[in-house]
C-alpha cells in the first residue's frame, strides 16, 4: 500500500484539578492483553488480517470508523487549552482522567482523535471538533506505540486498556466545551491569568471512547 498522510481526513461534584507530571501512561500489563486489544481494533475490518499486517508493516493500520467504534477529531489548541500544558505525559494522564478512555495524537496533523462508540453524534460539537463515523476510516498505531517518536506518525496519547475501551461522549462534550470557552477567552483577553481549565472540569464519574479519522482517504476494497 502507498504511503498516506494519515490524519487528514450534571453532576455538582468537586473541580478536576491538573495533575502534575508524570511518567508517560503504561501499557496494558499482559501481552494477552495488548493482543485481545489488537484483535478488536482489527474486527472493525470484514478482514482483520489486513490490520495485522498493516501494524507489522508500517505501526499504523487504517480501520472503518462506524462499526465497533468512531472517532472525534479535536484540534490541538483546545486539547492544550483545558490540560494547560503540552507536556506529553501529563497531557496524557489528563486525557484519560477526563474522558476515561483512548485517545490518539498526531503531532503533524496538530490533532488529537478521541475514540467513541460507533452511535451518531447527538449534537454539534463546535468549531474545534469534528464527528467521524461510518464512511470515515481511521490510522490506529500498533497498541505499543503510546510516546511520541520520531519513528511514528501518531501514538496513544492515552491507550486503550481493554477491548472496547471507548471514550464517554458526555464526559468528552463537557471538555470541548471547556477548551472552546477557554480559547474564546483567550482571544478576547490574550493577557488575561486564571487557573487552567482542567480546574474547572467536574469530575463526573462518566466513562468514553475514542478513534483516530482519516479524512478524504478511500482504501482499496480489499482493506475492508
Amino acid at each position: 500500500m502507498a504511503r498516506l498522510r494519515l490524519f487528514e481526513h450534571p453532576t455538582t461534584e468537586a473541580p478536576m484539578t491538573v495533575p502534575g507530571p508524570a511518567r508517560a501512561t503504561p501499557l496494558t500489563e499482559s501481552e494477552s492483553d495488548r493482543k485481545a486489544i489488537s484483535r478488536w481494533l482489527a474486527g472493525s475490518l470484514n478482514r482483520p488480517a489486513n490490520a495485522h499486517q498493516e501494524w507489522a508493516d508500517n505501526g499504523i493500520a487504517i480501520l472503518a470508523l462506524g462499526r465497533r467504534l468512531s472517532a472525534v477529531r479535536v484540534a490541538e489548541d483546545l486539547v492544550y487549552a483545558v490540560t494547560a500544558t503540552t507536556a506529553p505525559a501529563t497531557v496524557a494522564r489528563v486525557l484519560r482522567e477526563v474522558l476515561h478512555g483512548p485517545v490518539i495524537h498526531d503531532p503533524r496533523g496538530q490533532r488529537f482523535y478521541a475514540l467513541v462508540p460507533a452511535s451518531p453524534s447527538s449534537g454539534g460539537l463546535g468549531l474545534y471538533a469534528t464527528y467521524l463515523g461510518l464512511g470515515h476510516f481511521v490510522g490506529v498505531p500498533h497498541v505499543e506505540n503510546t510516546a511520541p517518536s520520531r519513528c511514528v506518525t501518531s501514538y496513544w496519547a492515552a491507550p486503550m486498556l481493554r477491548p472496547g475501551d471507548l471514550c464517554d461522549p458526555i464526559r468528552l462534550a463537557s471538555m470541548l466545551t471547556v477548551g472552546s470557552d477557554a480559547l474564546a477567552s483567550r482571544e478576547a483577553c490574550p493577557k488575561s491569568e486564571g487557573p487552567g481549565p482542567a480546574e474547572q472540569l467536574p469530575d463526573q464519574g462518566l466513562r468514553t471512547t475514542s478513534l483516530v479519522g482519516v479524512d478524504g482517504f478511500e482504501p482499496p476494497t480489499s482493506a475492508l
